[in-house]
C-alpha cells in the first residue's frame, strides 16, 4: 500500500523492478538519473554493491509533482537478479506498489527470462486480492536475434491489458515510456485508493534507503530459509 510521508507531506509510491541478472534493471534507473534534473531526483544508491552487482537493492527516488491535492514522490528499487540472491526478491515485492518486469530479449536467455516471470507471478498472487499494477519492458532489442515484441508476448502469455514496452535501456530507448507507463499504473491504483479512503488509512511513514538495509539484513536468515520452502513447494506443483 502507498504511504504517506507526514515529514514530506507527500503520497509515496514503490515501484519495483523486477528481472532477472544482467536483463538491465539497474541500467534503467542510471538512465533515469540522465532523464530527470537533480533537483527532482536522490542519487542512485547500492548498498553492499560487490564488483559492481546490485546484492541487495538500488535505491532512487524520484519527484512526481502535484496531482490534485497531493504530492507525490516515487521510490524505485531494484532486486539482484542472480539466483543465489533471488530470496532476496520476496521482501522487496513485498513493498511493491507497483511492478515493472525488465525482460531480456536475448535468445540465450529467454529460459531464464520466462523462468524469473514465473517466480513473479508466484510473488504476485501472494498478493492476492489486492491487485499489484505490472508493466513489462521488453528490453535489449538491440541483441543480436532478439525475439521481437509479438514472440515475447506470446512467450510469457501476457494479458492484453498489461503494458509492454520495447526497450534498449543501455541506450535510453524506452526506459522513459516505462517509468511513464508504470507511474501511470500507479497513479490509476492510488486515485481509486484516495477515493475510497482518507490519505491517513495509508501505510506508515517510509523510511530511507539506509533503514531498508538494515530491515533486508534483519530478514536475511529467515528470508533464505522461506524461499527455500517455497522454491520446495513451487517444485512439489510442477511435479
Amino acid at each position: 500500500m502507498p504511504a504517506f510521508d507526514l515529514e514530506r507531506s507527500c503520497v509515496v509510491v514503490r515501484i519495483v523492478y523486477d528481472g532477472p541478472a544482467f536483463a538491465g534493471k539497474t541500467t534503467n534507473l542510471k538512465r533515469l538519473c540522465d532523464l530527470f534534473p537533480v533537483e527532482r531526483r536522490s542519487e542512485l544508491y547500492t548498498p553492499g554493491a560487490l564488483k559492481g552487482r546490485t546484492m541487495f537493492f538500488d535505491w532512487l527516488e524520484i519527484d512526481g509533482g502535484r496531482k490534485g491535492k497531493h504530492a507525490y514522490r516515487f521510490q524505485l528499487l531494484t532486486v539482484p537478479g542472480q539466483a543465489a540472491r533471488s530470496y532476496r526478491r520476496r521482501p522487496l515485492l513485498r513493498l511493491a506498489d507497483a511492478v515493472v518486469f525488465v525482460c531480456d530479449c536475448s535468445p540465450e536467455q529467454i529460459a531464464e527470462t520466462r523462468k524469473s516471470f514465473s517466480q513473479l507471478k508466484a510473488r504476485l498472487r501472494e498478493r492476492s486480492p489486492e491487485r499489484i499494477p505490472l508493466v513489462v519492458q521488453l528490453n535489449k532489442q538491440d541483441a543480436p536475434g532478439a525475439l521481437a515484441p509479438e514472440e515475447m508476448t506470446r512467450l510469457l502469455k501476457l494479458d492484453a491489458s498489461i503494458p509492454v514496452v520495447p526497450a534498449s535501456a543501455v541506450s535510453g530507448k524506452g526506459v522513459r515510456e516505462t517509468i511513464v507507463a508504470v507511474v501511470r499504473e500507479a497513479g490509476k491504483k492510488v486515485t481509486k485508493q484516495l477515493a475510497e479512503h482518507d490519505v491517513e488509512s495509508f501505510g506508515d511513514t517510509p523510511g530511507s534507503a539506509d533503514d531498508l538495509f538494515m530491515q533486508m539484513l534483519e530478514l536475511e536468515d529467515t528470508a533464505e530459509e522461506e524461499d527455500a520452502d517455497s522454491a520446495a513447494k513451487e517444485d512439489e506443483e510442477d511435479e
